[in-house]
């Protein structure tokens, strides 16, 4: 009997036909309520233990077949057995054994998601002491082991996290989804993992399952954004712009850079490794997640918004005579006029998507030393016609929002309205309608060469409007670098580029005289 039982032990324990987790689960509900759980051909856990032999059907209800079975598979072995399967079994001991103090003994990488995706479904029958604490730590030291630098021992901060994060067990009926929905919120930022966990924790606010996203959002919301931001987020925001504003100068290309990276019809956008986006990592407003840039959580998108950035601009200007308008319009007009020339260098995207690093000696030398004078010229250069701004979000705007479906034909066509509108108005206003009309040519170009691979067509553009347009000249200068041996671009890339410039005949540091390309076409 006894190979008997070992063999039945055997085939429970690493059984092809069931998962043996819920094989044990189902056993156990037949040995604890004897002739109580209903017998079902249907359920395949049943007859699976039914072909095994270990348990039997009386009067339409189950038990287990013999006492022989039952004193062995009792108890004490399913607890013992249950607790094997776990794939984290061996790591949830020895954390158990320090105290549950050893972060180090926590899960990371591949391991945890391992630990996710088994206890997924399994959730409600996670009764081992200390488990879920031990799961959702690890769920938070991960997002700390993502950010740059991180180092053990943890620092004062990431440790409080873990342990608010860990007291949600009590609060929550899945802590592991609701960590992961708080993380959407707040990244890997510490301080507002702990902020967020403390609100749940100290919310009087249910929590019924299905709702957590609502009731979650409704918490941050109503406490921790815009008017309801208390002290302690009021100064977590202060310490954000401090940083920024460590060099007014720097400040400025930081704001430029992050404000385009909100206007931007592109997202997420590429890293391309420019002083500007390294930045912004640093400070923790956008993260790179695997060579895309994105901003870094939801409190952050929420709080650092478009008018965030605008207010924060004026610090580095005179105050305008329409700040107290509340259209959007004149809010157009704070970041527009006020920031046209400073705005130009940096309003092409951060980097052509299909050459990222190559790019950034280019940038540093053509595109940063320009805006920290051009700022300074700005403050009394400014277009105040309201009317102008209408006619951008009437006009440019929408071509902006449609660059895949734009034609040459078009774009000169906007230009010749521009022409016609500009009439009697003054260099700064006719100098806003331009660089609204240069930003939508960089766009539309970047989007030929980063996402049409339209290569030909875009150094059409760049050619014949590079006189006009002096960004278009850099655009020109670095795609045709692009064909350079020493630059480390795709050999695909290289060779398309090749074939356009000697179609095009192009050689720096203009374009061949008498080429057949017309933009009007």
């Amino acid at each position: 009997m006894n190979y008997n039982v070992r063999e039945k032990e055997y085939r429970i324990l690493n059984n092809t036909n069931c998962d043996p987790f819920w094989l044990l689960i189902k056993y156990k509900q037949i040995l604890q309520n004897k002739n109580q759980v209903v017998a079902s051909r249907e359920s395949l856990e049943q007859q699976e233990l039914f072909d095994l032999d270990l348990i039997a059907e009386k009067e339409g209800y189950l038990q287990v077949s013999n006492t022989v079975y039952e004193e062995y598979f009792n108890q004490n072995w399913i607890k013992a057995e249950l607790r094997k399967l776990r794939p984290y079994s061996q790591q949830l001991n020895v954390w158990l054994q320090s105290e549950c103090r050893d972060e180090k003994k926590l899960l990371r990488g591949q391991e945890l998601r391992e630990a996710l995706e088994w206890v997924k479904d399994k959730i409600d029958y996670l009764n081992w002491e200390h488990e879920l604490e031990f799961l959702v730590a690890s769920q938070v030291l991960a997002r700390f082991f993502d950010k740059q630098n991180f180092e053990f021992p943890l620092i004062e901060e990431e440790k409080e996290a873990i342990e608010y994060a860990q007291q949600l067990v009590n609060k929550v009926s899945n802590p592991i989804t609701f960590v992961a929905e708080i993380f959407r919120w707040t990244g890997n930022e510490p301080f507002l993992i702990s902020k967020v966990c403390q609100l749940i924790i100290n919310s009087e606010l249910s929590i019924p399952k299905g709702k957590e996203k609502q009731k979650l959002k409704q918490l941050i919301e109503s406490n921790l954004i815009g008017n309801n931001a208390d002290s302690e987020m009021l100064e977590y925001i202060t310490e954000i712009s401090d940083r920024i504003w460590k060099d007014k100068d720097r400040a400025i290309n930081i704001l430029n850079e992050y404000q385009k990276f909100l206007l931007s019809p592109y997202y997420p956008i590429l890293f391309n490794a420019t002083f500007g986006q390294q930045e912004l990592i640093n400070i923790g407003l956008v993260s790179n997640q695997q060579g895309q840039l994105e901003i870094s959580n939801l409190i952050h998108e929420k709080i650092f918004d478009e008018n965030w950035v605008e207010k924060e601009l004026q610090k580095s200007i005179l105050p305008s005579p329409l700040e107290n308008k509340t259209t959007p319009t004149n809010q157009k007009i704070q970041s527009l006029a006020d920031q046209t020339k400073a705005s130009k260098a940096y309003k092409v995207r951060a980097g052509i998507g299909i050459v990222v690093i190559f790019v950034l000696g280019i940038a540093v030398n053509l595109w940063l030393p320009k805006s920290s004078n051009v700022v300074n010229n700005n403050q009394e250069k400014k277009c105040n016609n309201i009317a102008v701004y209408e006619m951008i979000d009437n006009k440019i705007i929408p071509a902006k929002n449609k660059l895949s479906q734009l034609r040459k034909i078009e774009i000169n066509e906007l230009k010749k309205w521009i022409e016609k509108e500009k009439g009697e108005l003054n260099p700064q206003c006719q100098e806003v309608f331009y660089e609204e009309y240069n930003f939508l040519l960089e766009s539309h170009i970047n989007w030929l060469i980063n996402d049409a691979g339209k290569y030909e067509e875009a150094i059409e553009y760049i050619c014949y409007l590079s006189k006009e347009y002096a960004k278009l000249e850099d655009f020109r200068t670095i795609f045709i670098n692009w064909s350079a041996p020493n630059y480390n671009v795709p050999q695909n890339v290289r060779e398309e580029t090749i074939r356009v410039i000697k179609r095009a005949n192009l050689e720096p540091p203009s374009c061949p005289a008498g080429a057949t390309i017309n933009i009007n076409k």
